[in-house]
């Protein structure tokens, strides 16, 4: 008997009534499915960011308006699918935590260095490189070394010695800015100053104790300082500085790892469709002084071309 009880469970007919029996199941299991999905915990993106004003600005009138501030809102907003916390931190703990857990930052330059622990997104926003911020009480004396796109031929100018000029000290401006910066530095129309903030210090040297005529600056930095001490708009001047004009390239970088790779892909697919470039773009140009938005949409028609694949 027990052996034909055996042979009638694997009789064609046993098997087939099986497969109806469970069909309910299996159907129920399906239905279920993208609630027990959901009922997953969503993984967790932890956003580091400075306080660098006007990039991040986290006190005062301006809180949460910052070029970086409002392109990260869109990020987080858009990626629903995670949860997420920010954490302030310097530069120094963000990049050894970078090393040691995963985090994410929404405004980051990609280097050689960085990328072996590290993944970048496609260029969120491109942004002007350093230039030198004047006072227009000089702009007739640096008119004769202005190239005819209004480029300051800065080697020519600190040669000439007229002028004097502040950098922060320990800041690198770019290759040709340095190697310029330098030789000012040895004819003595170059000076360095020390100092945490790396330009407003410099900037009210030039303004007011008027010690100096130009200090070296990235746009963004001037319309944060004019406003800070309520500066007149025509009071300076952003010149910006020949063969210095490649754009930087501003990412969301991430630490290597499953949760930094898909962060990264889905911030490079709302750049495709163009609205996060759309909304990083308008929110750096609000920190770039109006005479200078032509100059630097020029620059990125340029790079664009550049930057297209070869037909």
């Amino acid at each position: 008997m027990l052996r034909h009880a055996v042979y009638a469970e694997d009789s064609p007919c046993s098997r087939a009534f099986s497969m109806l029996r469970c069909r309910p199941c299996c159907l129920l299991l399906l239905l279920l499915s993208p609630l027990l999905r959901a009922a997953e915990p969503a993984a967790e993106v932890i956003w580091y960011y400075p306080d660098f004003p006007p990039t991040y600005i986290v006190a005062g009138p301006y809180k949460g308006e910052g070029l970086a501030d409002k392109r990260e809102a869109f990020i987080l907003r858009a990626l629903g699918e995670f949860r997420h916390s920010r954490v302030m931190a310097n530069t120094a703990r963000m990049m050894q935590d970078m090393r040691q857990r995963e985090i994410c930052q929404s405004a980051m330059l990609k280097t050689p260095e960085r990328e072996t622990f590290m993944v970048f997104s496609e260029p969120v926003a491109e942004l002007l490189p350093a230039g030198l911020i004047v006072s227009t009480e000089r702009k007739a004396e640096i008119a004769p070394h202005l190239n005819p796109r209004g480029e300051v031929r800065l080697p020519e100018l600190l040669k000439a010695g007229r002028l004097k000029v502040l950098m922060a000290a320990g800041r690198s401006y770019g290759e040709h800015v340095d190697a310029a910066l330098k030789l000012g530095r040895n004819k003595r129309s170059v000076e360095a100053f020390y100092a945490p903030d790396l330009f407003v210090s410099g900037l009210l040297t030039v303004v007011r104790q008027k010690k100096a005529d130009a200090v070296v600056g990235y746009p963004i930095e001037l319309i944060w300082a004019q406003q800070q001490f309520e500066l007149a708009p025509d009071t300076l001047l952003f010149l910006p500085i020949e063969s210095e004009t490649q754009l930087l390239q501003s990412r969301v970088g991430c630490s290597r790892g499953p949760t930094g790779e898909a962060v990264v892909a889905h911030v490079n697919e709302l750049l495709r469709n163009g609205q996060l470039a759309e909304v990083a773009e308008r929110a750096y140009l609000e920190w770039v002084p109006e005479a200078n938005h032509a100059y630097y949409r020029q620059l990125r028609q340029t790079s664009k071309r550049e930057s297209a694949p070869a037909r």
